[in-house]
This record gives structure tokens, sequence and C-alpha cells, in this order.
């Protein structure tokens, strides 16, 4: 709980009192880590946890293979990803294998990503398409992202998130006709981009505010514009 609200010193600390340590706390500090941008601290613990003779479970190597992936350590990733299965006898699932697409595409290994896919024993969900059109926006495989955009349909599982993530693609490679297209098919099928959201807490009061919104606070008898926010006060961003 203080992980998922920003208070990753509170969740540490907490963890740390912990008469024992099991393989749920250890994956809930792991994750928290991971999340906050401190992959290199998640990794350190799952070491830890590994001496602690504390088995992971499915979900951890899920944590862990994330943290590999926001940090850029991609060998030591596919080593995890290995031992989940050598060591452990944990039979990688669909996020698994989405961490591992997810890898490829930070590390601008688009046809590994791609490979990765194709190769995977059970059909791919929103998830791992979604991490390998992502890999597809940052290195600006057009054909590609049309390929995946394609899949997605096709599995029923398209929603205005993909479609926006195809029409920036083509937007970074100039090919502003198929922005065009793109933004046609989402006026046609009335498919909108669920806006970002963001929440501050002010003297325990929570503050909602909505991308684009133009929503503006007073603080302290000031005036402050939504935008402004983050550079006076604490900003917490949830998931869910």
């Amino acid at each position: 709980m203080y992980a998922k609200c920003g208070c990753i010193e509170t969740a540490s600390e907490i963890f740390e009192s912990l008469p024992e340590r099991d393989v749920f706390a250890f994956t809930s500090m792991i994750s928290g880590l991971s999340n906050h941008g401190q992959s290199r601290k998640a990794l350190n613990l799952f070491r830890r946890m590994q001496d602690e003779k504390i088995n992971p479970n499915g979900v951890t190597f899920i944590c862990v293979l994330s943290a590999c992936g926001r940090m850029g350590s991609l060998e030591q990733g596919k080593e995890l990803f290995r031992l989940m299965k050598s060591d452990y006898g944990i039979q990688p699932g669909v996020e698994h294998y989405g961490c591992l697409v997810d890898m490829f595409g930070r590390a601008g290994l688009v046809e590994e990503a791609k490979r990765v896919v194709v190769e995977m024993p059970m059909e791919a969900d929103s998830y791992v398409l979604g991490a390998l059109l992502n890999a597809c926006r940052v290195h600006g495989d057009v054909e590609l992202g049309e390929a995946t955009v394609d899949s997605l349909e096709e599995l029923g599982l398209s929603h205005g998130g993909m479609q926006v993530l195809l029409s920036n693609i083509y937007a970074d490679r100039r090919r502003w006709e198929g922005v065009a297209k793109v933004r046609k098919e989402m006026e046609v099928k009335r498919v909108r981009k669920i806006p970002g959201c963001s929440l501050i807490e002010v003297d325990g009061v929570c503050f909602e505010f909505v991308a684009g919104d133009g929503s503006s606070l007073v603080v302290n008898d000031t005036l402050v514009a939504a935008k402004q926010i983050d550079a006076h006060l604490k900003l917490f961003r949830f998931d869910e």
C-alpha cells in the first residue's frame, strides 16, 4: 500500500521491520522498487531473496524482468528468464513473454522482439502486442506497427491507446496521411483515448486533475494552474 501511494521509503522500513519475510513480502517490495525507478535496488533485493533461500514465484519474476527492462539490462533479463524455467520450474506465462518483448524493444532489437511474439507457445495478448507496438514507436518501425495493430484488431483487443500509438508512429516518420487515416478511423469507430489522471493531496484533501481539462487549485490563497502543481506539491500517480 505504501509503495503504491508513492511512499517507497516507508514501505522499505516496514519491510525491514518484519520479523519474517516470505515470498509475498519480497515480491511486494521488489515490485515497489521497480515501479519507482529503483530497478537496481529491486534486483539486489531479488538476490538477497535468493541468498535467504526463499523461492520466487511467477509474479516475482514478472517484477524482476520488468526491472531489467527498465534499466536496460538485457543479458541479465535473458538469464533470469532462463533460470525461471531451469532452476525454479516455473513455466513462463504470457506476462513473462511480454516482459521479454519489452526488454528487446527497449534495447532497439525490434526483430528479436517480434521473434519472441511469433515463437511464444501461447497466443499473444494486448500486453505483449502493446509492448511490441511501443517498441515500433520508439524505433520508427511503421510496417511492423501497422501489422501489430491489425493483429490486435483481429483479436478484438484494440483500443484507443493503441490507435494513438500508431498515429504517433506515423507522425514521427512524418507520414501525415497515415496520421489522418488513423484519426479518421477513430472518429468513425467513435474510439477515444481515456485521458491521463493525476491525484495530489493537500492538507488531507485529495484533488484530481485530468489531462487537458485546464483545472486549477487554490493553495494558501494562491491560484495555481494544474500544470504548475508539480513544482509546488508532491504528485502521486496511480495505475488503478
